[in-house]
């Protein structure tokens, strides 16, 4: 069972209850005077409870979690937060392996001429990977601020999939040029870090294989979607992408 510690007044505390299923180690850093500053870094392994206390509304408060989750970890962070002058919580879920859960519940309330900040961001680079996250925030003076940002960023593996499948197919055509493209067999993706001499010739060769609409396309801030009639004249016909 986690554990809560409460410390000071009720309506001037934040606390914390942050669990790791498969994983506990943990370093919690408080340091006194005018300014908190917080550092809680984790590799899940072991489960954890963790509670902090910040609760001094003249203060600056300025907290860092990081949290790194392996193969079929689940992760549940629940924050409640009446703040300082000044609170900050910059919290970072970095996803290890295969199948994990994570689970993000705060609260924020503002009652005087406070600021309430925080940036949490969920990087999946494994396959199943489950993320909720729930943030409310509730402003009761005039002078007071909420901000959040909250960041889900997912690298697709798809690339790897079709590299390593032997039915690998790619089908697409682009809408401006009406170009199809279809390819089937082992794939071998190569991009521009590539180390053999040979690939990257015939990468630039394909490249200029193609007409000016299509690289325009691939130019272009969106991909698929081109941007101009016609390349720069100081372009010629001959750009390159980079």
């Amino acid at each position: 069972m986690a554990q809560i510690l409460l410390h000071g007044d009720l309506h001037a505390t934040i606390y914390a209850i942050d669990k790791l299923h498969v994983g506990a180690l943990s370093n919690f850093f408080l340091k006194g005077g005018d300014e908190y500053v917080g550092t809680d870094e984790i590799h899940a392994e072991e489960p954890r409870k963790a509670l902090s206390d910040k609760n001094v509304p003249t203060k600056v408060y300025v907290e860092s979690t990081n949290r790194s989750l392996e193969s079929k970890s689940v992760y549940e962070l629940s924050e409640v937060s009446t703040g300082g002058k000044l609170s900050r919580h910059n919290l970072h879920v970095q996803q290890e392996g295969a199948d994990t859960v994570t689970e993000l519940s705060t609260f924020h309330l503002s009652i005087g001429d406070q600021i309430q900040d925080l940036h949490s961001k969920l990087v999946l680079d494994h396959p199943r990977g489950a993320t909720r996250q729930l943030h409310k925030c509730i402003v009761a003076h005039s002078q007071g601020q909420a901000v959040f940002d909250g960041n889900v960023q997912v690298n697709s593996r798809r690339i790897d999939d079709l590299k390593h499948c032997p039915f690998a197919e790619i089908c697409w055509y682009f809408t401006e040029s009406w170009e199809q493209f279809r390819i089937s067999r082992p794939i071998d993706v190569i991009d521009g870090t590539n180390p053999d001499p040979v690939k990257l010739q015939q990468r630039e060769k394909s490249w200029f294989a193609c007409s000016v609409k299509s690289r325009m396309q691939y130019m272009a801030p969106t991909p698929r979607v081109s941007i101009l009639e016609q390349p720069p004249a100081h372009m010629g016909t001959s750009f390159v992408r980079i």
